[in-house]
């Protein structure tokens, strides 16, 4: 895959004891080399996102490069609720009961852009989770991998099988978005990650 290339700008505000405000700007050029997206629509039309990008980022000011593979989960949570409801007289002297409905919507995203020796860690601790789903457990059970306190990974054993009826599944958390995927589904994901990882060790140019 060709490189994607794209600038943007952030800008500091930089309070003063005189009361003025001065802007510092920030120039930065982003390279993907490689990306990924799950998206998971629930029963109940919840939905879960993953992405993943293979990227280098520039810092033009700073004259600093950063290679690493940015993680983003993304969680759409919808609920239905009864704003109002009342009755009307009709114009045939007949009652009718209305109600309108307001749909909840909770969105919760995180984003973080992991190291490339973050992101390896992180692909070791799924390989070595693979091992154990040959493994018909007793109880419910649960392996973890949580890097700087944001993001979680984690392999689930549930011994009835969940909502799913699928005993295996990886639960990932970042910040508060949540993506959750039964262990058949998420081989594709796994998969993409391994290419990652090939491109990582073969020197990223």
């Amino acid at each position: 895959m060709k490189p994607f290339q794209f600038f943007f700008i952030s800008f500091l505000l930089i309070s003063h004891f005189s009361g003025h405000s001065q802007k510092t700007f920030t120039r930065s050029t982003v390279e993907i080399f490689d990306k990924y997206e799950m998206k998971l629509k629930r029963i109940n039309s919840n939905i879960e996102t993953f992405r993943m990008s293979l990227l280098r980022r520039i810092d033009q000011t700073a004259k600093d490069t950063t290679l690493g593979v940015n993680i983003e989960i993304e969680t759409v949570k919808k609920s239905d609720l009864i704003s109002s409801s009342g009755f009307t007289i009709t114009s045939n002297l007949d009652f009718a009961l209305s109600a309108s409905n307001v749909q909840k919507i909770d969105h919760q995203k995180g984003t973080m852009l992991l190291s490339l020796d973050e992101f390896l860690s992180l692909f070791d601790f799924i390989n070595e989770s693979i091992g154990r789903v040959d493994n018909d457990l007793k109880y419910d059970s649960g392996w973890q991998l949580v890097i700087a306190e944001r993001f979680a990974l984690a392999l689930i054993f549930e011994t009835q099988g969940g909502a799913s009826g699928k005993k295996w599944k990886y639960y990932l958390r970042l910040d508060d978005a949540e993506f959750e995927v039964t262990f058949e589904d998420a081989l594709e994901m796994i998969g993409k990650m391994s290419s990652f990882k090939k491109r990582i060790k073969a020197g990223i140019k």
